[in-house]
């Protein structure tokens, strides 16, 4: 039995990729803590132009996707008609299913990387690259700027964010939606994607 709650963004002048971006960061920190990686992430309203106005968090224990729907984000930007949420609900049969997967592809061609490859080609006496290389095609994808504060001393031991002894990491998350054609069992990500290691599945709920 698997569960979920939705957070619709109800203000329509809100940028609901910012929003979403901070959903990913909140979902982060909770499982961080908790050391979880059971929590996933699938948006109803997904499209080639946006990810929509709503997101979802689907996972098998009640319980923990209770307490993860207690965080103060989501009742402070209730508070200011930023976002609305449901309550949890039994996920119900008959949804197909799907993986929200990150993808490190576009990163990989970006200029800072193009910089730094062509400084390594240097160093072995390889000529540069005059242009980005596309050696393969990138998938759909919609991009999410998240930025959060991480305590250098807690890498590996779990996430304990401290502005006054950590950093800031800014960084994109690129997802990519693909359809599966059956319920795998497996982990999310911290940040409730799927991946090479992670390997779940999430059903494609409907607005």
């Amino acid at each position: 039995m698997r569960y979920f709650f939705k957070a619709y963004f109800c203000d329509p002048s809100s940028d609901y990729f910012l929003l979403a971006a901070r959903c990913h960061r909140v979902l982060h920190g909770f499982q961080c803590r908790h050391d979880l990686r059971i929590i996933g992430v699938t948006y109803p309203q997904w499209s080639e132009y946006s990810v929509g106005k709503c997101i979802g968090f689907i996972c098998q224990d009640d319980r923990i996707l209770n307490q993860f729907s207690t965080q103060p984000f989501f009742h402070r930007m209730h508070q200011i008609n930023k976002l609305n949420y449901s309550s949890v609900q039994k996920v119900q049969d008959g949804f197909p299913e799907g993986q929200f997967i990150r993808i490190q592809n576009p990163d990989k061609f970006s200029i800072v990387w193009i910089e730094r490859e062509n400084r390594r080609r240097a160093k072995r006496g390889l000529e540069p690259f005059q242009s980005v290389p596309r050696s393969r095609s990138i998938p759909h994808h919609h991009s999410l700027d998240v930025n959060i504060f991480q305590d250098k001393l807690s890498a590996g031991s779990g996430y304990r964010p401290d502005i006054s002894t950590g950093k800031r990491k800014r960084f994109n998350l690129h997802i990519h939606r693909e359809c599966i054609s059956s319920q795998q069992s497996g982990q999310f990500s911290s940040y409730g994607l799927s991946g090479a290691f992670n390997t779940g599945t999430v059903p494609l709920l409907t607005s």
